[in-house]
């Protein structure tokens, strides 16, 4: 997934908990992050748009960048299990 970026989830319980699911590691199951499309107190209609060609996250208001791997965005915890399965908690990182 690093080389055709994140994968975008919609929130389960509708607008508002929509998350990047993205893989910056070496192995398949190294290295998954996720985190909130939107910055902290941001409207529904203010999301992070992904930007390949600088492999950054672009604030769709107010232009902010954030890194490729969700840095300043909520973030949530993430697992992957020996056969691959990908477990996301919905409870943010503190």
């Amino acid at each position: 997934m690093a080389e055709t970026g994140p994968l975008l989830f919609p929130g389960p319980e509708g607008a508002g908990r929509d998350i990047w699911l993205q893989h910056l590691g070496p192995g398949q199951t190294d290295g998954w992050i996720a985190f909130s499309v939107r910055a902290a107190g941001s409207g529904l209609d203010c999301v992070t748009e992904w930007q390949p060609a600088d492999r950054t996250f672009v604030d769709s208001c107010d232009g902010t960048i954030y890194p490729e791997d969700g840095d300043g965005l909520v973030q949530y915890p993430v697992a992957v299990d020996a056969e691959g399965t990908i477990t996301l908690s919905l409870v943010p990182l503190s």
